[in-house]
């Protein structure tokens, strides 16, 4: 779910550069995993022409990912989880980014299994600004 201070909200949507966003994601947690720790893990996607590149969210901040399930750092951590789990994923503008975003938010549990909104990721298109 994206969205802007116009009030355009939901997903597969286009925005300006300008806009400033709110992206929020809710993930159903399996009814098996209700109640349990874990590490919310986040990634995106950007596309811009021929550019492709993955980033991943450690703690407040976005990075590069190597695209390695190993390496995801948590984005942050919860004691229990909940049916669904909503997960604030970025507020500003993307003034200096215009393209594709794909922005996929899960969980991984202690022992090391890891669900994610695979099905259903947020995507969201950044139009460049007109000069």
């Amino acid at each position: 779910w994206v969205e802007n201070e116009t009030g355009q909200a939901g997903n597969h949507l286009t925005f300006a550069q300008a806009d400033t966003l709110k992206v929020l994601v809710k993930v159903r947690v399996d009814a098996r995993d209700v109640g349990k720790p874990a590490d919310i893990l986040m990634v995106a996607m950007y596309r811009h022409n021929v550019e492709s590149v993955t980033f991943t969210r450690t703690g407040a901040k976005w990075q590069r990912w190597d695209e390695k399930l190993e390496s995801l750092q948590p984005a942050q951590s919860v004691k229990e989880l909940p049916e669904i789990l909503e997960v604030p994923v970025y507020q500003g503008n993307l003034k200096e980014m215009s393209g594709e975003f794909i922005v996929y938010v899960g969980y991984r549990l202690e022992e090391g299994v890891i669900v994610f909104n695979g099905g259903e990721p947020i995507r969201l298109v950044v139009e460049r600004l007109r000069e």
